[in-house]
């Protein structure tokens, strides 16, 4: 549900406009890959705290990087 939500964020903000459609695809992968890896299972942690913030700036900037960072793999 997680890479969800941050499918949701991503699409809604317009950061996948620059994207091409295989490319969004490589983006909803490269997401749910991470969110199903153990290995980032400190990255999901963090995640979800995320929504638990009160400072919605701090979030939406920490929101703004993760999806910009998951972007430019996927373009690549």
């Amino acid at each position: 549900m997680q890479h969800q939500l941050l499918l949701l964020f991503a699409g809604r903000n317009g950061y996948l406009d620059s994207l091409d459609f295989e490319q969004i695809d490589g983006f909803k992968e490269i997401l749910s890959d991470c969110f199903n890896d153990p290995e980032f299972e400190d990255f999901k942690f963090c995640f979800i705290e995320l929504f638990t913030l009160e400072d919605e700036i701090t979030r939406d900037l920490t929101l703004h990087q993760i999806v910009s960072d998951f972007v430019a793999i996927a373009a690549e």
